[in-house]
């Protein structure tokens, strides 16, 4: 798996054309990726989300940020971009828990998926500033392929904002998308325990699934079993997830007993409180 691959595509909604990048190696066929800017006219001094968006071809798929068993997440490199704009930490899409032969647990993305990006103008910036992404990816099916995809795009600055793009629907759906806060309408309860997180039910919410994801800088000694437990009978499911790590940062998975699936951000350290409880070390 030694294979250089570059990739790109263009803009829907950009202020101007992007420059076409050059695009190579077999992984080029099998995954591209743009960006999405909300409106064809930021606001010099504003802060704004744009979007990564990766569309995968079918059958294969691209890796989360946190924790997996053998594959790697994409880079989001803006490096290269405009100086007089800047980045802030990506938010990751929820991802799909996948066990191969071996219970080889991966999180990944199948399809589309869109990674939100705070983007900050300076102030008395005017005219066009260029937003150019460079991103090392692994896309995988049977076999994996390491390789590089890349976007650039243009859009303009001044005082004021200009009308939204036709993409700004697919950015609020994708924040839309984003795992819950924990709190009052929190289905279930997490707790450290002999350094494992627990994650139990509420009394009276009844679930028939629970599964942990842990994100970067969170790290259980097993993702299998540790990471899923299913209702068996009349026993509500129970994580008890190991940790290596002194923190658990991650999505909680929730899928009560009509089918419906809910996401929730947890972050908890040391020895946190029940989540949602309001105290400072439980999950947020």
């Amino acid at each position: 798996m030694t294979c250089i691959l570059v990739a790109s595509m263009s803009l829907p909604g950009a202020a101007l054309p992007h420059e076409p990048e050059e695009s190579g190696g077999p992984g080029a066929r099998h995954v591209t990726c743009d960006l999405i800017v909300p409106s064809r006219q930021l606001a010099a001094g504003s802060t704004t989300i744009i979007g990564v968006r990766f569309r995968i071809a079918p059958e294969w798929h691209l890796y989360w940020n946190g924790q997996n068993d053998s594959g790697a997440a994409p880079t989001l490199d803006f490096s290269e971009s405009d100086p007089r704009v800047t980045f802030g930490p990506a938010s990751w899409p929820v991802p799909k828990r996948h066990v191969a032969e071996g219970d080889i647990v991966d999180h990944i993305y199948e399809g589309d998926c869109v990674m939100l990006v705070p983007l900050t103008v300076e102030k008395d910036v005017e005219g066009d500033v260029v937003i150019k992404l460079r991103s090392e990816i692994l896309i995988c099916r049977e076999a994996c392929l390491p390789g590089r995809v890349g976007a650039t795009t243009s859009v303009g600055v001044a005082a004021a904002a200009g009308p939204t793009s036709p993409d700004s629907a697919t950015l609020e759906k994708v924040k839309a998308s984003q795992p819950r806060a924990t709190g009052a309408a929190t289905p279930f309860d997490a707790r450290f325990e002999d350094g494992a997180l627990i994650v139990e039910p509420r009394p009276g919410r009844r679930l028939s699934r629970l599964t942990f994801m842990p994100g970067p800088g969170c790290e259980a000694a097993a993702l299998h079993p540790d990471c899923e437990s299913r209702a068996e009978g009349d026993a509500s499911p129970r994580l008890a997830v190991r940790l290596r790590s002194k923190v658990a940062t991650g999505i909680v998975q929730c899928e009560d007993a009509a089918g419906g699936v809910t996401n929730w951000q947890v972050d908890m350290k040391g020895k946190a409180e029940a989540a949602g409880n309001g105290d400072s070390d439980s999950s947020t």
